[in-house]
C-alpha cells in the first residue's frame, strides 16, 4: 500500500511536486498525479485506485482546490475512513491563503505559507509524523534512491527565483485587481500560437503595466528557467541589459569588448531554448526593437509601452485604470492604519504588523462613499490611488480627509518626495515628461483646451467644425482632416488619449496636470498668451458648438445631449476664472434650456441663477440680456410649482424689455404672454386674456398672422377663453394654433403635441369625450417618442388622459394613466408638488370607485 496520495488542483502542480518530491526524499511512497497517471490510462479509475491504495491522503489547500469540482471527492473519501481523525489519514497542507468550510476546518492543517523551503521542509515532514519523530517503518534509502533516479531534476521550491532572473522590483504586497488581465496573459502565452507568444501591455502613464508585468513574473517564476528584465526606453539600457543576460549565463562571449557580440550571442540563446520569459519594459515605439528579439521565439516575451501601435509585433493588450470596487477596495483595505482601527470587521488574511486590514465591504458606509469619490477624482489610476494610499498612510489620513488636500493642494501633494514606495515618480512627473516630449504645438494647444472640457466622449467634429474658434497651431491643424488626424494619432501615441473613429478621451488626471502646467487656477488667471488661448477657446468652441433654437428644434437635442458634459465643464471654468464671461452667460443660457427641455427643472433653475449673477456683473441689473435670462428662469419656476416667483421673474423681465425697446416690440410680447401663463394659473383670467390679446396683437404685426409665435398666443388664449366659458372662441383659437403649426413643423413635433392637447381639453369641456381621448392620446404618443417615457410633458398627457377615460366610464384604464403620471412627477418633481398631489387625488378617488364597484 502506498504511504501518501497527493490531491491537488492543477494550478498548484509545483506545490504537489515539490510535497512528493521531499516524502519521497525521507522514504515514503507516493502517487501524484503528474508523475504516476500515464497517456492512455483511464483518469477516474487510476484517481480511484490511487485515493484508495494509499494509507493516508494530502490535500493541497489552495483557493483552487477549494472551488473544484473534481478534489472534493478525494479528501471527503479520507475523511470518512477517519472520521475523528485519530489515525491522520487526511493531512491538508495550506500552499495559499484560503478560507476553510465545511468539514475542512475541524482538522488542523500543516501550513507552509510564507515560509522559506527550510522551514516549509520541517514543517512539512514534522507534520506528517503521528507520533514520535521515529519514522512509522524503516526508513528505505534505497527507495530514497530510485526516486532520484527516477526524478533527477528537482523541482525548484515554489517561490523561489529561477537560477537566471534579474527582476528589478520587488513583489507588491499590495497588488490589487488585475486576475482577469493576468490570467489572460497567462492563456495567451501558453496557447502555443505564435501571434500570441509576444504580449504587449500598453496605456496611459501610471495605469500600471510595469506592476502587472511584475506580477505575472512573480506569480510565474517555477514556469521559468530564466526571466530577464530589460530597461527598454533608451537604446543604451536596451543593448546593456541583453549583454549582462548573455552574462548570466555564463555566454562566451559575455566578455567581448564589441557590446554587440554580447547581445547577438543573448539572442541566439533565446532561439535555441525555452522556458524562459523576456520583459522589456517600457518601449518608445515597436522599431525600437528591431535587431533585439530572438529571430525564433521558444519562450514567453512580455513588452509594456504606452504606444497602442503594436498589431504588427506582438498582440497587444491594453491595461485599463482600475473598476471602481477595485479601486475603493484599495483605498480602503491597503490604506493608513486610522482606516485599519476604524469600524470595518478584521481580515486576518491580509494583516500587516498585527494590524487587520480594513474589509471594504463591511466598513461604514460614509467611508465607502469618500472612498468612491476619491477614487473618481483620481480617475481610478493606479499610480494616484497608490499615491494617494501612501501619503494618507504616512500623515495618518481618511480618504475624505486627502480628498480635500487633493482639490485645494493639488500640486504641493505630487511633489516628487510624495512618490509611492517601488514607483518611480508621481503622477506630475509621469504625466508631465510625456507632455514635454510633444514637439507638435497643435498636440499641446488640443491637450491643453481638452483639460477644460469634460475627460470623456470628445468629438472629433467639435475641433474640425469650429476650427476659426481655436488657437493658431490647433486651428490650421483642424482646417486640415488628414493634420488633425495626424495630431490625434501623436497624442495616442504617447497615451495621451484614447482614440474612437467618431471621438477621444483624456484622463482627468492628464487634464489635472495640464492645467498645472498651463498655470491656471480656480481664483485667477496669469496674463500669458498660452494661458489665456488655451482656456478661452474651450468656452468659446462649446458656446459655438451648442445649439441655439433648442425649444423647438427637436433635431438638435442629440447633439446638446452629447455637448452637456463639455459646455457644463467648460463653463464652471470660465465662472471660476473670470474669462470670456459674456460668451459664458450664452452658454449657460443654452444649457439651462436644455435641461428645461429634459425636464430637468431643478438643475435648470440652477444654471439660468448663475447665469443671472454674471451677467448683472457684467451689464447691471437692468440689461435686456438679463431680461432674457430671467424670463428663462421665469418658466422654471412656473414648472416647479413656484408660481409667485415665476411672476416676479416675468414682471421684472417686462419692465426692462418696456424700458429698453418700448411697449409694441416682439421681446415685448414673449413677457407679457409670459405674465399671461402666470395670471391664468392664479385664477386671474380676464387678467391673463388681456396679456394673450395684448401678446397677439404686437407679434401680428411683427411677423404675420401665421407665425409659429402666433400659435403659441393662440393657444395660451384658446386655454383662457375655455375657463371664461366662451368654448367656440376656445376652438376657433386653438384650431387655427394646430393649423399654423402642424403647416410649420408636421404632423409630429411637441409643439404639435402642445395644440393637439389643448384641444382634447377643449372637446372634452363640449361633451365629446371620445374625440377628447383621441386628440389626448395622439398628443402622448408625439411626447413619448420625442422626450421618452419618464418626462413631465409624458406624465401631464397621461394625467389628461386619465381624466376622459374616467369620464367615459374606463375605470382601470384611468387608474393605470393616472398611476404612470403620479409615478413620473414623483420622481422628477417630488410628492409635494402641485401636479404629484392632484393627480395623487385623482388616483385616490378612481381606486374608490373601482372598489366600491367590486362590493
Amino acid at each position: 500500500m502506498t504511504d501518501f496520495f497527493i490531491s491537488y488542483n492543477k494550478a498548484d502542480k509545483t506545490w504537489a511536486e515539490w510535497i512528493a518530491w521531499e516524502l519521497e526524499a525521507e522514504g515514503y511512497s507516493t502517487v501524484i498525479q503528474a508523475w504516476d497517471f500515464r497517456p492512455g490510462g483511464n483518469f477516474v479509475l487510476d484517481m480511484q485506485r490511487a485515493a484508495a491504495g494509499a494509507e493516508r491522503t494530502i490535500a493541497v489547500l489552495s483557493p483552487d482546490f477549494l472551488t473544484s469540482e473534481f478534489t472534493q471527492p478525494e479528501w471527503a473519501a479520507a475523511f470518512a475512513k477517519d472520521p475523528t481523525g485519530a489515525k491522520k489519514t487526511l493531512l491538508p497542507v495550506r500552499i495559499r491563503k484560503c478560507e476553510l468550510t465545511g468539514l475542512l476546518p475541524q482538522i488542523v492543517f500543516i501550513d507552509v505559507v510564507d515560509k522559506t523551503e527550510a522551514e516549509a521542509q520541517h514543517v512539512l515532514l514534522s507534520g506528517i509524523e503521528t507520533g514520535r519523530v521515529k519514522p512509522a517503518k524503516k526508513p528505505n534509502p534505497f527507495a530514497a534512491r530510485a526516486a532520484e533516479k527516477k526524478h533527477l531534476n528537482k523541482p525548484r521550491f515554489p517561490g523561489t527565483l529561477p537560477p537566471v532572473c534579474n527582476i528589478p522590483h520587488e513583489r507588491n504586497r499590495n497588488f490589487t485587481g488585475r486576475d482577469e488581465l493576468l490570467e489572460q496573459l497567462r492563456r495567451a502565452l501558453i496557447s502555443g500560437k505564435p501571434a500570441a507568444l509576444v504580449q504587449a501591455l500598453h496605456g496611459l502613464g501610471g495605469i500600471g503595466k510595469t506592476q502587472t508585468a511584475t506580477e505575472y513574473a512573480y506569480r510565474h517564476l517555477a514556469d521559468y528557467d530564466a526571466i530577464w528584465w530589460v530597461r527598454a526606453e533608451e537604446p543604451s539600457t536596451r543593448s546593456g541589459d541583453f549583454a549582462a543576460l548573455a552574462k548570466a549565463l555564463g555566454l562566451p562571449e559575455a566578455d567581448a569588448q564589441n557590446q554587440q557580440i554580447a547581445v547577438e550571442a543573448a539572442r541566439m540563446w533565446l532561439s535555441r531554448h525555452d522556458k524562459w520569459l523576456l520583459m522589456l519594459d517600457n518601449v518608445p515605439h515597436p522599431n525600437d526593437l528591431d535587431g533585439l528579439l530572438p529571430p525564433q521565439n521558444n519562450g514567453h516575451i512580455l513588452i509594456t509601452s504606452r504606444d497602442p501601435n503594436w498589431h504588427a509585433r506582438a498582440t497587444p493588450v491594453k491595461v485599463e485604470v482600475f473598476p471602481r470596487p477595485d479601486s475603493i477596495e484599495f483605498l480602503l483595505s491597503v490604506g493608513c492604519d486610522k482606516l485599519r482601527r476604524s469600524e470595518g470587521t478584521p481580515r486576518q488574511d491580509s494583516a500587516e504588523d498585527g494590524v487587520p486590514a480594513l474589509v471594504p465591504s463591511l466598513s461604514h458606509p460614509t467611508e465607502i462613499a469618500a472612498a468612491n469619490d476619491l477614487a473618481e477624482a483620481l480617475g481610478d489610476l493606479p499610480l494616484a490611488l497608490a499615491q494617494a494610499v501612501a501619503y494618507m498612510g504616512e500623515a495618518q489620513l481618511s480618504p475624505a480627509q486627502y480628498l480635500e488636500l487633493f482639490r485645494t493642494q493639488r500640486s504641493g501633494l505630487w511633489g516628487e518626495e510624495h512618490a509611492p514606495l517601488g514607483r518611480q515618480g508621481t503622477v506630475a512627473v509621469t504625466f508631465g515628461l510625456n507632455i514635454e516630449k510633444l514637439a507638435d504645438p497643435a498636440a499641446v494647444e488640443l491637450l491643453s483646451v481638452c483639460a477644460f472640457l469634460a475627460p470623456d466622449d470628445i468629438p472629433r467634429s467639435l475641433f474640425t467644425d469650429f476650427a476659426d474658434e481655436l488657437p493658431a497651431a490647433l486651428a490650421a491643424a483642424a482646417a486640415d482632416q488628414l493634420q488633425f488626424n495626424r495630431v490625434l494619432k501623436t497624442l495616442r501615441s504617447f497615451s495621451l488619449i484614447d482614440l474612437t473613429d467618431k471621438s477621444f478621451s483624456v484622463h482627468r488626471l492628464v487634464q489635472a496636470v495640464c492645467r498645472d502646467r498651463l498655470n491656471v487656477t480656480k481664483s485667477s488667471h496669469r496674463e500669458g498668451e498660452n494661458q489665456t488661448h488655451s482656456f478661452a477657446a474651450a468656452t468659446k468652441l462649446i458656446n459655438a458648438a451648442f445649439p441655439r433654437d433648442i425649444p423647438t428644434d427637436t433635431v438638435s437635442w442629440p447633439v446638446c445631449q452629447r455637448l452637456l458634459p463639455h459646455a457644463r465643464t467648460a463653463a464652471e471654468w470660465a465662472e471660476q476664472s473670470a474669462i470670456e464671461l459674456e460668451v459664458t452667460v450664452q452658454l449657460l443660457k443654452q444649457i439651462g434650456l436644455y435641461l428645461r427641455v429634459c425636464g430637468n427643472y431643478v438643475q435648470s433653475r440652477y444654471v439660468f441663477e448663475r447665469a443671472i449673477q454674471i451677467a448683472e456683473l457684467i451689464h447691471g441689473r437692468e440689461d435686456p440680456v438679463v431680461a432674457t435670462v430671467v424670463s428663462d428662469l421665469g418658466v422654471v419656476l412656473s414648472f416647479l410649482g413656484d408660481v409667485a416667483g415665476a411672476k416676479l421673474a416675468y414682471e421684472r423681465a417686462l419692465a426692462i424689455d418696456e424700458s429698453a425697446f418700448g411697449p409694441d416690440d416682439p421681446k415685448v410680447a414673449i413677457r407679457v404672454n409670459n405674465i399671461g401663463v402666470v395670471l391664468r394659473r392664479l385664477g386671474d383670467f380676464p387678467g391673463a386674456k388681456r396679456a394673450y390679446e395684448r401678446a397677439i396683437e404686437i407679434d401680428q404685426i411683427a411677423y404675420g398672422p401665421e407665425h409659429h409665435k402666433m400659435a403659441i398666443r393662440l393657444n395660451n388664449l384658446g386655454l383662457v377663453l375655455l375657463e371664461l366659458g366662451d368654448l367656440s372662441g376656445a376652438r376657433e383659437a386653438i384650431d387655427r394654433a394646430l393649423l399654423i403649426d402642424e403647416r410649420t413643423f408636421g404632423l409630429d413635433h411637441p409643439s404639435v403635441a402642445i395644440r393637439v392637447a389643448s384641444l382634447g381639453n377643449v372637446l372634452q369641456a363640449l361633451g365629446d369625450s371620445l374625440g377628447a381621448k383621441l386628440a389626448f392620446e395622439r398628443s402622448l404618443r408625439i411626447d413619448q417618442r420625442t422626450f421618452g417615457p419618464d418626462h413631465p410633458k409624458v406624465a401631464l398627457r397621461a394625467w389628461k388622459l386619465g381624466g376622459v377615460l374616467q369620464d367615459l366610464g374606463d375605470l382601470p384604464g384611468a387608474k393605470l394613466a393616472f398611476e404612470r403620471a403620479l409615478g413620473i412627477y414623483k420622481k422628477i418633481l417630488g410628492d409635494q408638488h402641485p401636479h404629484t398631489m392632484t393627480v395623487q387625488g385623482s388616483l385616490e378617488l378612481v381606486n374608490k370607485w373601482l372598489e366600491f364597484g367590486s362590493l
